[in-house]
């Protein structure tokens, strides 16, 4: 289930939209399938890496088991979504193993696994026509801390 736009407003909540900016990007699935298989998924996972865009996506098309058709990047984090557990527990270890072969270096104390929906995997992800904006709230975090996080007594 991807998240909706109250999971959106409480993820966004005191964040003003320009801070975003960096951590926003357009993803247009190139076929309808890659589209059915995003609108259909119940489990997101999330990779942190520490390479570039460019490296994630040169990985991509050298590794036959990983494709675009479970998977999205955004900068250094990569995204997976399957509709059910035992695919997605298998496209995260296709992707685990791409990083792992190509040497490519990961954040695995931050890896989130089996989340029920984008939001609580780090990502926002909503609609717009047949693309969707995809916002890496955890990267947004990672890089300005948590702030309003505490319980006031």
């Amino acid at each position: 289930m991807a998240s909706t736009m109250e999971d959106s407003e409480v993820a966004h909540f005191d964040i003003i939209w320009w801070d975003l900016l960096p951590y926003m990007g357009i993803w247009m699935p190139n076929t309808v399938a890659v589209f059915e298989n995003f609108e259909n998924a119940n489990f997101f996972g999330r990779f942190n890496t520490w390479h570039s865009a460019k490296e994630i996506r040169e990985a991509i098309e050298v590794t036959p088991s990983v494709d675009h058709s479970f998977c999205l990047f955004l900068d250094s984090t990569i995204l997976v979504f399957s509709a059910t557990r035992e695919d997605h527990f298998r496209h995260m270890n296709q992707v685990g193993f791409m990083l792992q072969d190509l040497f490519m270096g990961h954040d695995r104390l931050n890896c989130v696994c089996f989340a029920p929906t984008t939001i609580r995997a780090g990502c926002t992800i909503e609609p717009l026509g047949r693309a969707f904006i995809v916002i890496d709230v955890g990267a947004y975090i990672r890089s300005n801390g948590l702030r309003y996080t505490s319980e006031e007594n």
